[in-house]
């Protein structure tokens, strides 16, 4: 059994070795997209561990809600920016509010500014459901105007007759 290990753990890391520039690749984007966002920079690592290949985001204050999300998203983008580039992936993104908990009203707003050019430059779409105060308190760059991006369709909780396609939420 652990010859057979070994072999397995040997085959993986000839594997990341044959694939160091798109791994590269990922690592430099997502670096980009987290330094872009925060002051917490985050970096991303692929090595190989026991059950297989462990992808790894390290983040100084890390443990924050907030900071794990922004890396969620910063990965998150990475990938649609890197299938997008290959003309693979499903063409979109999505995200819910839940992934913006924690952050400041800055990085909420460049976050949305990020998908915005990213998915226009790289051909992808990007969905994001926000509560309406989450988008009224984004503290937007000077010249970024996100009403163009706003869909009219709203969806409220305010009485029983709410929710999407029939459904509370």
């Amino acid at each position: 059994m652990f010859l057979k290990m070994a072999r397995v753990r040997q085959h993986l890391n000839n594997d990341l070795d044959d694939h160091a520039e798109p791994i590269t690749e990922a690592i430099v984007v997502f670096e980009e997209f987290s330094r872009l966002i925060s002051d917490h920079e985050g970096s991303l690592t692929v090595d190989v561990a026991n059950n297989g290949l462990e992808f790894a985001i390290k983040v100084e204050g890390g443990r924050s809600k907030g900071i794990r999300n922004m890396q969620i998203f910063c990965f998150d983008m990475m990938l649609a920016v890197l299938w997008s580039a290959r003309k693979s992936g499903p063409g979109f993104l999505v995200h819910d509010n839940h992934l913006f908990d924690g952050m400041d009203s800055r990085q909420v707003a460049k976050a949305i500014e990020i998908e915005a050019e990213q998915s226009a430059k790289h051909g992808f779409q990007y969905l994001v459901t926000l509560n309406s105060d989450t988008l009224n308190s984004a503290e937007f760059s000077e010249g970024f105007d996100p009403k163009p991006f706003i869909n009219p369709v709203q969806i409220s909780d305010a009485n029983e007759s709410g929710g999407l396609f029939g459904t509370r939420i």
